[in-house]
């Protein structure tokens, strides 16, 4: 399914939050994940799941000093 990923347009089989950032190989903490202008907590990445068309930013957060 299309989906829109900070403002690029993809292919993804993720039917979850979960599963999408697992297919990204992204650490999942320190990250924030936003659809369609919401902010999903992380408990519930597993259980939100994908649609056509949905629009998804991930904010990845670094620390450094």
């Amino acid at each position: 399914m299309e989906i829109t990923l900070n403002n690029n347009k993809i292919q993804t089989q993720a039917a979850t939050i979960q599963n999408l950032i697992d297919s990204l190989n992204l650490k999942d903490h320190n990250i924030v994940v936003e659809l369609n202008l919401q902010i999903i907590k992380k408990v519930n990445w597993a259980q939100t799941t994908l649609h056509k068309g949905d629009n998804i930013e991930i904010i990845t957060f670094m620390g450094g000093g």
